[in-house]
């Protein structure tokens, strides 16, 4: 076999660098024109949401009346986006009921046909773009659509938790036995952003139901109503009822639900105290975890009842710096709570830890005293 010669390899070198550099150049060409068409696109639909925003446009006209006009037709190219971007702008900044039920009604009516298409695109973006404008827009005719998708093996875990999502905003009956079977993977984030939007319909028959869901959902649960801060007796009762479970974790969220509630009734403040007393008397059976105790002394703090201030002072000694740290805080904000620590700092407490963190409170509520 001859070997080539010096020449023939300099040919072959310059004939692939004339290929990649047309290549490039291609490429370049293609990325440039993408960019332009890209770059026309958003200008035109731009301009449109502008039109669309002036005070006597056609969707101001719809929003103020709910009477619809050819003008606002979404058949046009990039209407439909133009007229989406103004709609989500508008449910943005609006707090009227009235116009945030037109703009779900009017994406009832224009743009749930091409959702639906959308929703069985073999792109996973456009599926997932789709999503997030089905909740923004709430629109119910779809909700067999999305349950169906969801059921499907192709349904990919992202669009799966999207689905709740939307299934959540849109109140739907079957997002409770979803959550009930607890056949699923979701974060104790995720769980939490599907239970925040729920209506009060659903909130109550969950709060009926509470002891049928899974664990980590009776957590999240709790937590969505301290987030929401619901106050109502049912809202009161559960939490109250979970104070005596047998699992900390659920009594740690019941307790830091009912301290942001600020209140709790006589019957569970009788069983906090008989559960308190017995933890003072027999200390070598105590196995309360100190985020427990931290709870309980917030709680203390929150529902001001004089008969938790010797538990407070008790707990100024807690072998936990954070425990001893909200005993302190909490009983400052009792009447004569300042005294009886300025009392504790003073020596009239056995524990140095106490007299050192009463001292600590004294010093930063005195300063923050000056500040004001």
């Amino acid at each position: 076999m001859n070997h080539l010669s010096t020449e023939q390899v300099l040919i072959i070198i310059a004939i692939l660098c004339v290929i990649m550099l047309l290549a490039l150049l291609g490429l370049y060409g293609y990325l440039a024109l993408r960019k332009s068409t890209y770059n026309k696109r958003r200008s035109t639909i731009y301009e449109m949401v502008r039109e669309l925003e002036l005070p006597d446009s056609a969707l101001e006209h719809y929003l103020a009346t709910g009477e619809t006009s050819r003008r606002l037709s979404t058949k046009e190219p990039y209407r439909m986006e133009a007229v989406q971007e103004a709609l989500q702008h508008r449910l943005a900044v609006t707090r009227a009921p009235e116009e945030r039920i037109r703009i779900y009604e009017f994406a009832e009516r224009y743009f749930s046909g091409q959702y639906r298409q959308a929703l069985r695109s073999s792109r996973w973006s456009t599926r997932m773009n789709t999503l997030l404008w089905i909740e923004q827009f709430r629109i119910n005719t779809l909700e067999n659509d999305l349950i169906r998708w969801m059921k499907d093996p192709k349904c990919t875990d992202e669009e799966h938790f999207q689905i709740l999502r939307v299934l959540s905003k849109l109140s739907s009956e079957q997002l409770v036995d979803f959550l009930r079977d607890g056949n699923h993977e979701l974060s104790d984030s995720q769980l939490l952003q599907i239970l925040l939007p729920l209506n009060e319909e659903i909130r109550n028959r969950m709060l009926r139901e509470f002891d049928q869901f899974p664990y980590r959902v009776q957590c999240s649960l709790m937590d969505a109503l301290r987030v929401n801060n619901i106050r109502s007796t049912e809202v009161l009762s559960l939490l109250e009822r979970q104070l005596s479970a047998g699992d900390s974790e659920l009594r740690i969220r019941a307790l830091k639900a009912i301290s942001n509630f600020g209140y709790l009734s006589p019957e569970a403040t009788r069983r906090l105290l008989n559960v308190l007393e017995h933890e003072h008397d027999y200390p070598e059976t105590q196995t309360t975890s100190w985020p427990e105790r931290l709870m309980r002394a917030k709680l203390m703090g929150n529902v001001h009842e004089d008969v938790f201030v010797s538990y407070l002072m008790e707990m100024l000694g807690d072998s936990a710096y954070r425990v001893r740290q909200q005993a302190a805080e909490s009983l400052s904000g009792y009447k004569n709570g300042l005294k009886l620590l300025e009392k504790v700092a003073a020596g009239e407490h056995a524990d140095r830890y106490a007299r050192e963190m009463a001292e600590e409170t004294l010093e930063r509520k005195h300063y923050e005293q000056h500040l004001a």
